[in-house]
């Protein structure tokens, strides 16, 4: 059975290497663009079909990224970089802040993975093998659905009623500033807008590295459907983008032939009354108005007082400003008077995903939504340094590029969740996968790797014995592994008193770094966190690192069980020895007698066991174990 995985998982690891895969995700991309309108017209057909296509990008998430990190994995590839950090952080957040509010978990589960489902597509393309061939092989079939979007966009201007009612598309025609907003096949403007901003884009990158005077028309071409799409974020992103292009293309654009630079004087001096005019009509209704008339600004407003009031964490997974909140009608819109403006009805939340900073920074607080933008600037600057450094030109204009397509993305999430919607996530991810994967830093390593590694089989280190039925006798011998994680402090001198019990097993001790603790390490293996304090501004940087510590220490270690006296550094550590079946024992501190700790009530709804040193905290912990006091 083993050699048969094996084999199977080779076969895998050749088809995904050739070119052959990068075709296939290239057909499943096409089709993620026609996948709204596909299942909005078979829904009146077959509503199973229909709810099959509709979840049909989750489960190639699903499929496609297992395969990889497997794959990735076995290769020994796969990296806890600072966007895997961040993605288990965030992770590790929302379910914190989904325990300590009860958040039920089918919602809990279904609002994880919407917030990061973006990070599976980051992967399956990040471990690619990635030439200037497969780039072309990928982008394609993409340029032929550009050319049906643009082709398409004319009838939608010419004959918009027959089209949409053709294609059954949203017949409610939106007309701002006396222009009526394209969708072409799109069943929503802002998905159009965005698509030919991404392609405009694209061209705009490829001028300005190949020197390609046909590009430059085409970004004209795409950014002038793009701005018929009448959306400010959409437009606004471009002018970014642009503005960034002005000073590396300079030289360049001098050496446009005049009719070319009429053009795009003659594009600018057209669509500037228009830009000014949408301008306008964003900050009438977003801005300029109460925010008990305007869903997307009460939405911003109160996920700032959510993630001030409910600091360091959020209300939970599924509980405000996504999907998941609409479809399960969240009481947090309830408990601050939401359900009651216009789009945030809870018998019509239409707009209950109008925006993305205060969905996160509602779900898994401030520090979440300060970690996700620190990975975006993070991106940025990783991009930016391989444009810089790249040598190939399709490397560089790729990278390029994918540097316009973040830049897009952040302006674009201002108003709306392109980073978990579709189709917009799965193409922002993808590219940027993409990006890490032709770095030219990763490239150096991945010739290194594929120089130096061996052949390996998943199975090939298998010990003789187990075959001989040995297995089991030497895991009955085999010492339980324990570990010992606190806090500095009153916690660490109550762990203190377990260490003599502990010491008969295979025993180590994760604590805070300071003066009190360093002497442990010269008696015990003891692995050290930085010390992070609630209340403390550093607090962001500390949590973070330490749930990558935390992360590293128990991967090493893998013990059987953890037992811990709080407080909040431990919070991750504990989450992460449930997740992967470990038991866990918390023993709450013997300073609370009448009231409980954040930690207690957050690791008091996973723990194995949970004990309390005075029998009045049985109140707070009606299961806990009550056996006295530890001193």
């Amino acid at each position: 059975m083993p050699l048969v995985i094996d084999r199977t998982i080779n076969k895998i690891d050749s088809f995904i290497s050739s070119g052959r895969f990068i075709k296939l995700l290239a057909i499943f991309y096409v089709f993620f663009l026609f996948q709204d309108l596909l299942t909005r017209n078979i829904e009146k057909i077959s509503p199973i079909a229909s709810g099959i296509l509709s979840n049909m990008d989750e489960l190639f998430l699903i499929v496609f990224s297992i395969a990889i990190i497997v794959i990735s994995y076995r290769k020994r590839v796969l990296k806890l970089d600072f966007i895997t950090i961040t993605f288990l952080s965030i992770l590790v957040l929302g379910l914190i802040s989904s325990l300590i509010n009860q958040v039920p978990w089918f919602i809990t589960v279904q609002g994880a993975f919407l917030m990061v489902k973006g990070f599976f597509v980051y992967y399956i393309f990040r471990y690619l093998v990635v030439t200037e061939r497969t780039i072309r092989s990928f982008v394609k079939p993409i340029k032929w659905v550009a050319l049906l979007v643009i082709v398409f966009a004319f009838v939608d201007l010419v004959f918009s009623e027959q089209f949409r009612m053709l294609l059954n598309t949203d017949q409610k025609f939106d007309m701002r500033s006396g222009l009526l907003s394209l969708q072409s096949f799109f069943v929503h403007p802002s998905v159009y807008g965005w698509f030919c901003a991404i392609v405009a884009l694209y061209f705009l990158s490829s001028f300005i590295v190949y020197k390609d005077r046909k590009k430059a028309i085409y970004f004209i071409v795409f950014s002038i459907a793009a701005f018929f799409s009448l959306r400010f974020k959409t437009v606004l992103a471009l002018m970014v983008a642009s503005l960034l292009s002005v000073i590396p293309a300079f030289p360049k654009i001098r050496k446009l032939k005049w009719p070319v630079l009429v053009a795009i004087g003659l594009t600018i001096i057209i669509v500037a009354p228009q830009v000014y005019d949408l301008a306008m009509l964003t900050i009438q209704r977003y801005i300029n108005i109460d925010y008990t008339e305007s869903a997307r600004k009460a939405l911003y407003i109160f996920g700032f007082v959510i993630a001030i009031g409910e600091f360091p964490f959020g209300v939970g997974f599924g509980r405000y400003g996504g999907w998941i909140a609409r479809e399960y009608y969240s009481p947090v819109y309830v408990e601050y008077g939401l359900d009651k403006i216009y789009g945030l009805y809870s018998a019509d939340p239409k707009w209950a995903t109008d925006t993305y900073w205060p969905y996160i920074m509602g779900e898994v607080g401030l520090i979440g939504a300060i970690l996700l933008l620190s990975m975006f600037i993070f991106i940025l600057y990783k991009i930016y340094k391989g444009f810089v450094t790249a040598e190939d030109l399709w490397r560089k204009a790729f990278l390029l590029f994918a540097l316009y397509v973040v830049i897009q993305s952040l302006v674009d999430s201002l108003g709306h969740q392109v980073f978990n919607s579709g189709p917009q996530y799965l193409f922002v991810f993808a590219i940027i996968g993409l990006a890490f994967s032709v770095l030219p830093e990763n490239e150096t390593e991945r010739r290194s790797n594929t120089l130096d590694r061996k052949p390996s089989s998943l199975f090939h280190n298998r010990d003789k014995s187990q075959d001989n039925g040995d297995e089991g006798e030497s895991m009955k011998n085999k010492k339980l592994k324990v570990c010992l994680i606190s806090s500095s402090g009153g916690h660490l001198e109550q762990l203190k008193q377990l260490i003599p019990t502990a010491q008969q097993y295979d025993m180590f001790i994760v604590t805070e770094a300071n003066k009190s603790s360093l002497s442990l390490g010269e008696k015990y293996k003891t692995y050290y966190m930085r010390q992070q304090e609630r209340k403390s501004f550093s607090f962001f940087l500390d949590f973070p690192i330490n749930i990558g510590k935390s992360i590293v220490t128990f991967l090493k270690e893998k013990p059987d069980v953890v037992i811990s006296t709080g407080a909040g550094m431990v919070i991750p550590f504990c989450l992460f020895a449930k997740l992967y079946g470990k038991k866990v024992v918390f023993l709450e501190s013997f300073a609370k007698i009448n009231s409980p700790t954040i930690t207690g009530i957050v690791i008091y709804r996973f723990a194995d066991r949970f004990y309390v040193q005075w029998e009045e905290m049985k109140k707070h912990y009606p299961d806990a174990i009550y056996k006295g006091g530890i001193y």
